[in-house]
């Protein structure tokens, strides 16, 4: 992969502009899965409709416990998280048949982080055993004080995110049918080092079954353009050190990491986007002999999220470029041209990225993927 693909925008965002109550769920989107799958559907297919190359699907806040605390059975949870795949394979064929196109569109299984569950993407606050603290008002406490309890915390959130994914390796149906996982809206270094553990276990199984291994990628998130994750004693983790730390060779127990084909940044703003790329790729430059990964960037619409009153609410220094339901030509123009220098962006004569993924996240629509997908094919960025 040397060019760019064009991934889809913000998938629960979208649904509820078509009906505000449809995510009022803690399932969020995923809450469709059961009780509206055609509205699922339907809105695939206007990413698709729109130029998307790679959908994802309505899993972001998906594991057999969120669905138990929803009041459904562990078979009906199993199906529910599978179906999210079924729904896109549907979009995709309808899209297939109204089209024609030659290029078959391609499926991404999108995994957020833990703190999903408990409104903690942007906060990293996990309670024991996951972090130190359990989320308040006056707690803000994201590392722990001895590395004993660090590894017990990576141990557990492996296990967290391998349970999930075990759900659909256990069905090679589904499994076969996906391209990509993507791990999204990351906000500890501690849970990307777990899931790079829950990777390698998973590629143990799925080699063993005889399954084929899809290509992965991590994407962390910058909140006000800052790493969520402190370190103890103060001061932040900066960019560099997250992509030295996901992309360098590691072992424990003997047993390898699963080494992430792609690294990124999602639901952060536009502006912040350059500098942690920039820092990414320094910290790729400390990689002995690394294979240059793919770079995922789809950032949020201008739009910031506020986790008391659950509503979105325009950043005053950004209002002139967030249009109703959605972004304007202008954010599409600034991604697609920091996609334009990352392409090119080379150290020692060697590529850094081997190509791009770039959308959207929360507050993007279909109207604005068509537009980068304009803007990207204009500036022969596509493949």
């Amino acid at each position: 992969m040397d060019s760019c693909l064009i991934l889809d925008g913000g998938l629960g965002t979208t649904v509820e502009e078509l009906d505000s109550g449809a995510t009022q769920h803690p399932l969020w989107s995923g809450k469709l899965l059961k009780d509206d799958p055609r509205l699922l559907v339907k809105t695939h297919l206007s990413f698709l409709e729109a130029g998307a190359d790679v959908i994802e699907t309505a899993t972001y806040q998906s594991c057999l416990a969120a669905f138990a605390r929803a009041g459904y059975t562990k078979e009906e949870a199993r199906s529910s998280m599978l179906s999210a795949v079924t729904l896109v394979e549907d979009a995709i064929t309808q899209f297939e048949q109204s089209s024609g196109t030659r290029r078959r569109p391609l499926m991404a299984l999108s995994l957020g982080p833990y703190g999903a569950q408990i409104t903690q993407e942007y906060g990293g606050i996990y309670p024991p055993p996951y972090g130190p603290s359990v989320p308040s008002a006056t707690s803000h406490i994201t590392s722990f004080s001895s590395r004993e309890e660090e590894v017990a915390a990576k141990l557990a959130l492996s296990d967290w995110h391998f349970g999930r994914l075990k759900v659909y390796a256990d069905s090679p149906h589904h499994w076969n049918k996906l391209s990509f996982i993507a791990f999204e809206t990351i906000p500890l270094l501690r849970e990307g080092r777990a899931i790079r553990h829950a990777m390698g276990r998973l590629k143990e199984l799925v080699t063993d079954r005889g399954l084929t291994w899809h290509k992965w990628w991590i994407s962390f998130v910058f909140p006000g353009g800052r790493f969520p994750e402190a370190k103890q004693g103060g001061g932040r983790i900066l960019p560099q050190q997250i992509a030295y730390q996901m992309l360098r060779p590691a072992e424990e127990s003997g047993k390898s990491f699963s080494l992430p084909d792609g690294i990124g940044v999602n639901c952060t703003n536009l502006r912040f986007i350059h500098g942690i790329v920039q820092e990414y790729a320094e910290g790729l430059r400390q990689v002995a002999d690394l294979t240059p990964p793919i770079l995922v960037l789809y950032p949020d619409g201008g739009l910031e999220y506020d986790v008391h009153t659950k509503l979105w609410r325009a950043l005053e220094e950004h209002v002139d470029d967030a249009g109703k339901g959605g972004m304007n030509e202008p954010w599409a123009q600034k991604l697609a041209a920091e996609a334009q220098q990352c392409m090119r962006m080379t150290w020692n004569e060697h590529l850094v990225w081997s190509g791009l993924i770039v959308g959207g996240c929360c507050k993007t629509t279909p109207s604005d993927i068509r537009t980068l997908k304009e803007i990207a094919s204009s500036l022969q960025l596509l493949g």
